[in-house]
């Protein structure tokens, strides 16, 4: 083991842990310089420019204030006085905000605001004293020239009368005293009036002089108001008179003139002392705010003046780092990496490259104990193994050659082997394809057995059927059962055939429904009864309580199943008894286990027989000892088949001379008792009805029937005749046997609906009659056109049920958006079965996805139309089958848009209605 100091790997780790340490530390001096930085920014941001951001508010809002204070100053109205206060008051508001923000001193915040706000006051005040002194001083200077006036007029009519008076006094000697005395008079008046005209004028200088004259003034206008009342005597006209003594009481007011005078003086010696307070204040501000500034530029340059600093030292340091670190990577490349790394690998790529080149000569030396000490060890060592390989290729080249020769013969032999191997290939190929082939004609041989002897079973049946109406001794009654009897047992056979072939190709279908256990019981011992009592056995009926009335299961299969283990036990039982049982055996998930059982007395079967005795075509030798018929030999196969398709456990226990008792365990789930099926409608009697049957004996069943149902017939043997019949007549129906000795039932019906409806100008349904009765065969019928189908050999009710869908009228009308004729489905249901049912549904498909891709002017597009409107009317597709109908007459996109919708609802539908 390496140690770390001495390894490539650890020396590696080394020099790149000390690169990394020289870059971490580089990064933290970096950091550290940055942050040196960022503390100088956020010192800028948090001292400086805030108070620099409230110097540049308060200079813009002083400017403001100033502008509001000259403003006020200047204005002479209260209103304009009022509004620059309010503006001045609300400065004053903001600037107390803005100081307060940062703070200042107290009393500046207080004072300041509240120096601006006294100003706004005094303007306002002086400016109502200047409004009252405006509106004061005219109405005194017009009652001062009204008095001076007054006054004059008085001194000039006492001029005049004393000049007349003394232009008398000369004229008329020894009048002198009594006009010396007259004379007397009117000087006196005149010299009062003088006097009075002399104190207007000086009362309106006075009154022109205003308050710039001070208190002596106002003293002097006082004293001169004073005298006016004394020199009213000298006037002798009352009215002059009293006009002056209106003037006198105008300039008693002049005092309160002077008093607001001296009021605006003062307050404008207020405002001039308030305005120079508050730019005392704003200068103290000014002060203040430039020492902030002051001081936060310096502790801007202080921060700028680290942050260089650490800058400085920062890229110092860096520098001293990248020229550490570039010398010791230097020195760790060349020690560490080109020396002890590169070299050394050098030497080891040679020597790899001289070995891969096949030169075993090359040496490698080592060096320490480190990797590529290891390394060149490994290639010494690759050296001698591969000198030693080359040794022990000779040699094996050598036993190669040995080899080869003893190859090349079995080589030889290889291919003879393979010759006969493909010989047998091929011959098993070739068997697989006859065995294709054998199966193959299996098939068809089973179709055809089944149609040739179902159609001579259909006359047997058919009469025997018709014949048990007729009035018959005893004798006859017995012969005409036996020959019923053995119909059903030759119908039976063929049957057990056809299952057995559906199962061997898988195509026997499971169907769920319920089904009540004691009618399925009753229903086979009453059946197999008669059977049991002429073979001298007693059929004994087994059921034990505690079973649901009704369950969930294929009862037709059980029903088989059933039916072949009581007819076997009934054949090969000898005398004595058989019992048909049904045990639950246990209950588990809402399902219980039931078992189904038929025991009897008879022989029992060895371990052998056991083993082989659910073969296909393997018969006990007991019954045919017995002299009763054996069968096939495909009973027990089946029923083990069916077994298996529903899941259940077939089982049999049984020892010679002790008898047999045969067990079929399976789970079903309980479910409610099913409904009864819906009846048939009943027929009408006026309505004609055209077979076309080749075979004289079936044409006679099938008549008899029609008799029997209340209908009238006509019958033809062919297709030609069927065509001529038509033109001939009108028919509600036609049943058309699917073999003619002409032409194919599926080509009439094709050529018969039309020409019928064209010579008579009413619908012709058909109906397919045929022993082919595959489902598949079914289902190509009703697609080919056929409204309905009987299978043969024929029974009463299978007919009467299918006239019975064909011939309701009127159709039933529908709910609105349903687009099926639940009745007609229901009746189909209960004779074709859910299975059957479902695949006529399925093959709907195919024929939805042609519709929608042709056009109207497709030629194809007519009989698709045609085959639709079968297949609906074979499903209970009412409307679209009705649809259909008018799309096969007028051909045209609404009709086809409405049939493809039609289907779409329909099927679906259908799909519920089928798989609830």
């Amino acid at each position: 083991m390496l140690r770390p100091g001495r390894s490539v790997t650890g020396k590696l780790l080394l020099a790149f842990a000390l690169l990394a340490a020289l870059s971490g530390l580089a990064a933290a001096v970096g950091w550290w310089g940055l942050q040196r930085v960022s503390l100088g920014e956020r010192a800028l941001r948090e001292q400086a420019l805030p108070v620099r951001e409230q110097a540049r508010q308060l200079a813009a809002l002083r400017t403001q204030i100033d502008l509001t204070v000259q403003l006020l100053l200047e204005s002479n109205g209260v209103q304009d006085g009022e509004r620059l206060s309010e503006q001045l008051r609300r400065q004053g508001a903001g600037l107390q905000a803005l100081l307060g923000s940062d703070p200042m001193p107290m009393d500046l915040q207080r004072t300041l605001p509240l120096a601006l706000a006294q100003l706004g006051q005094l303007v306002v005040a002086r400016n109502q004293q200047r409004q009252a002194i405006e509106a004061l001083a005219p109405q005194l200077q017009d009652a001062a020239v009204a008095l001076a006036g007054l006054a004059g007029n008085q001194v000039a009519n006492a001029q005049t009368a004393l000049v007349a008076r003394t232009l008398a006094l000369r004229a008329g000697p020894g009048l002198e005293p009594a006009l010396a005395a007259l004379l007397f008079e009117d000087l006196a008046q005149w010299q009062s009036m003088s006097e009075l005209e002399a104190s207007g004028q000086l009362l309106l200088a006075l009154l022109a002089r205003g308050g710039e004259a001070g208190s002596a003034a106002a003293q002097a206008y006082q004293q001169a108001v004073a005298d006016l009342p004394l020199l009213l005597p000298g006037v002798q006209d009352p009215e002059r008179a009293g006009r002056i003594q209106r003037r006198v009481e105008e300039l008693n007011q002049g005092q309160r003139l002077f008093q607001w005078q001296r009021q605006a003086q003062l307050q404008s010696q207020l405002i001039r002392n308030q305005r120079r307070l508050i730019q005392a204040q704003f200068d103290r501000l000014n002060d203040l705010v430039a020492a902030r500034l002051e001081q936060g530029d310096g502790a801007t340059a202080l921060a700028y003046q680290a942050a260089t600093e650490a800058l400085q030292r920062a890229r110092l340091v860096l520098v001293g780092i990248g020229i550490v670190a570039l010398l010791l990577a230097a020195w760790l490349v060349y020690r560490w990496v080109y020396r002890d790394v590169a070299l050394r690998l050098q030497d080891s790529t040679q020597a790899l490259v001289a070995l891969s080149r096949g030169d075993l000569s090359v040496t490698l030396p080592v060096h320490g104990h480190d990797e590529l000490a290891q390394l060149a060890g490994a290639i010494t060592a690759f050296k001698q193994t591969a000198l030693a390989r080359r040794q022990a290729e000779q040699a094996l080249q050598r036993h190669q050659q040995q080899l080869e020769h003893t190859v090349a013969q079995r080589t030889e032999q290889l291919e003879q082997a393979n010759q006969q191997l493909a010989q047998e290939v091929a011959q098993r190929t070739q068997a697989q394809r006859r065995a294709e082939q054998a199966d193959k004609a299996k098939s068809v041989f089973l179709a055809t057995i089944s149609h040739e002897i179902r159609t001579p079973m259909n006359g047997i049946l058919g009469s025997a059927e018709l014949l048990s109406d007729q009035p018959l001794d005893p004798t006859a009654t017995q012969y005409l059962d036996q020959i019923r009897d053995c119909g059903e047992a030759l119908q039976g056979l063929l049957s057990e055939v056809l299952d057995y072939t559906k199962i061997e190709s898988g195509t026997l279908p499971l169907q769920t429904r319920p089904f009540e256990p004691d009618k399925l019981l009753q229903g086979v011992v009453q059946l197999l009864e008669p059977q049991a009592q002429r073979a001298g056995l007693s059929l004994n009926l087994q059921r034990e309580s505690g079973l649901a009335p009704a369950y969930l299961g294929d009862e037709g299969k059980l029903r088989q199943i059933l039916l072949n283990l009581v007819s076997n036990a009934i054949k090969h039982g000898g005398e004595g008894w058989v019992d048909l049982g049904l045990v639950k055996l246990a209950e588990q998930g809402g399902a219980h286990q039931l078992r189904f059982h038929v025991s009897d007395s008879g022989p029992g079967m060895s371990p052998e027989q056991q083993a082989r005795v659910f073969e296909p075509f393997y018969q006990l030798q007991s019954g045919l000892q017995s002299g009763v018929q054996g069968g096939v030999g495909l009973g027990l196969a089946i029923c083990q088949r069916l077994a298996e398709v529903m899941s259940a456990e077939f089982s049999l226990e049984s020892a010679p001379g002790e008898g047999s008792c045969f067990m079929l365990t399976l789970s079903l789930t309980p479910c409610a008792r099913p409904s009864q099926s819906a009846a048939l409608p009943a027929l009408p009697s006026d309505l004609h009805c055209l077979v076309v049957e080749d075979n004289d004996t079936n044409a006679l069943v099938l008549e008899g029937f029609l008799d029997k149902l209340g209908q009238r017939h006509r019958r033809v043997a062919s297709g030609e005749a069927a065509l001529t019949a038509v033109t001939e007549q009108a028919f509600d129906l036609a049943l058309v046997d699917i073999q003619l000795p002409d032409m194919e039932g599926t080509e009439l019906q094709r050529r018969l609906k039309p020409a019928h409806e064209s010579h008579q100008g009413t619908p012709l349904p058909c109906i397919a009659m045929s022993a082919h009765v595959f489902d598949s065969q079914v289902a190509g019928f009703l697609q080919a056109g056929f409204d309905g189908f009987v299978a043969k050999p024929l029974r009463l009710a299978e007919l009467g049920a299918a006239l019975g869908r064909q011939w309701r009228r009127p159709p039933q009308r529908l709910p609105t958006g349903d687009t099926l004729d639940h009745a007609q489905l229901a009746a189909d249901l209960a004779v074709l079965g859910r299975a059957r049912m479902q695949r006529m549904a399925a093959a709907l498909t195919p024929l939805q996805q042609r519709l929608s891709g042709l056009s109207v002017a497709d030629p194809e597009l007519i009989p698709l139309a045609h085959q639709l409107k079968g297949a609906c009317g074979a499903l209970a597709l009412t409307k679209a089958a009705g649809i259909a109908a008018e799309l096969e007459k007028s051909p045209s996109e609404r009709y086809q848009t409405q049939l493809i919708n039609a289907l779409e609802l329909g099927v679906a539908q259908l799909e519920r209605y089928l798989n609830p």
